[in-house]
């Protein structure tokens, strides 16, 4: 455990220890008895107040047969751990049972087999398939012969190319097995939703009316919910698309061959039933709690965080039920969270060595910079601005912004804690005329 993440539970420590034990794991899948051993954090389940409100959704839970089985588990016991069985559906590569989840074969029955024994995309699932497990797959079964472009270059991982076949099935399968939830909510195993305030947002709308909410992206002029965070599809919308797919199987098929993400096929099949998107990125965030820049979102409400790891989500779930604990009708805010959850971690901190504090702005030309983590030190203490700095690779790198960040091989980082906590201060006090939620339907 880092030392920042030490400094974190031992905050934590005395309610934690009482509550947290080890267990093992054993998973026996209908293609083999195969057993995977892990050690993991166990969080009992509190109280549930919100499961009423769960019961009105549906929650779709992308993974894969090669996820981390530990971030699956912790997730469910976390995030999730309120979720009635009957409301929440894992979809993955193969069929596997992981303690009490079940993981759904997301392509068997639902992708015409002639791209499953034809197209190079489908190699890795036919091994998995051979073996049972994604267990012994190398790391030369995972690299593509032929990879996809896609928004950040070439994608080699037949994983990925793999994944963007889960969502349209996804979306039929779902609806085959609950067709009268008011509200679908599609995620990832690294997902964290803060559902008190979800339903406090999807309380003001209307589920028979057209919604596709979350964080958009744009890939040759097609707007699409980015995955990681979360997307939400009202039951109108969803109706509306799941018709399009079983009517439009074959093209759509073509269209997933041809194009990079999942999300994106998602979002094009929406567009074509004539459902826009509403833009959320404030509340949709995409980086993790750690890691994301709480300058942008301040005084907006959180709804999601992304890449969180399960250390993260054991440490934010319990900051969670404390927080919700004393103000159980408020919407908790993103200033909430850094007063609460980040300043503490952040008062503990000097420097970390593999850490990547997100400082950005280079500061290597600077003339007093020689090249040393002390001189880039100096450089962000001159700078009356400067909340924190970053040395990797021979250069400097300084923020205003205060972060925690995330292990990062070859990087240093140092934070002015002092400081941290006046950039805090001086942020004027969010008010009722704040607005909580910013949507923006397109």
């Amino acid at each position: 455990m880092s030392r920042v993440f030490t400094h974190n539970f031992r905050r934590i420590a005395p309610l934690c220890l009482t509550v947290i034990s080890l267990y093992y794991l054993y998973v026996h899948v209908p293609t083999g008895e195969i057993i995977h051993d892990k050690t993991i954090l166990y969080l009992p389940t509190s109280t549930c107040d919100i499961t009423p409100s769960l019961q009105e959704v549906f929650v779709m839970v992308k993974t894969g047969a090669c996820e981390d089985y530990e971030r699956l588990i912790t997730q469910s016991k976390t995030s999730l751990q309120c979720v009635p069985s009957s409301s929440i559906a894992y979809y993955s590569d193969l069929e596997e049972q992981v303690g009490s989840i079940h993981l759904r074969d997301t392509f068997n029955g639902s992708v015409d087999q002639w791209y499953i024994d034809t197209d190079d995309e489908f190699i890795l699932y036919k091994k998995m398939l051979e073996q049972g497990s994604c267990k012994g797959i190398t790391k030369e079964d995972m690299q593509a012969a032929d990879p996809r472009k896609g928004l950040n270059g070439n994608n080699d991982n037949r994983g990925w190319n793999l994944d963007k076949w889960k969502f349209l099935p996804m979306a039929d399968i779902t609806y085959s097995l609950q067709s009268n939830k008011k509200w679908y909510i599609e995620i990832e195993v690294d997902t964290y939703p803060i559902w008190r305030n979800v339903f406090n947002f999807l309380a003001n709308l209307d589920h028979e009316h057209d919604y596709y909410i979350g964080s958009p992206m744009f890939v040759a002029g097609v707007a699409f919910i980015y995955g990681g965070s979360g997307a939400i599809i009202s039951q109108s919308a969803m109706r509306k698309v799941v018709d399009h797919i079983r009517e439009n199987t074959t093209d759509l098929q073509k269209f997933t061959h041809d194009n990079w993400a999942g999300d994106h096929v998602m979002g094009k099949t929406l567009k074509d039933v004539g459902v826009g998107h509403t833009t959320m990125s404030r509340e949709f965030v995409r980086d993790s709690t750690i890691g994301a820049d709480y300058s942008f979102h301040w005084c907006t409400a959180a709804l999601s965080f992304h890449h969180v790891t399960a250390e993260e989500a054991v440490a934010f779930h319990e900051f969670e039920t404390q927080w919700f604990g004393k103000f159980s009708t408020q919407i908790m805010r993103h200033k909430d969270i850094f007063h609460g959850y980040i300043l503490p971690q952040l008062e503990g901190l000097s420097t970390e060595i593999d850490w990547d504090n997100n400082a950005r702005d280079d500061a290597s030309n600077h003339p007093h910079f020689n090249s040393t983590f002390e001189s880039c030190k100096e450089i962000c203490l001159a700078a009356s601005d400067c909340v924190q700095y970053r040395f990797a690779y021979g250069k400097c790198y300084t923020t205003k912004f205060p972060q925690i960040g995330r292990r990062e091989p070859y990087s240093r980082s140092g934070w002015l804690p002092d400081r941290a906590r006046k950039w805090a201060d001086d942020h004027k006090p969010c008010t009722r005329n704040d607005e909580e939620w910013s949507p923006h339907n397109q």
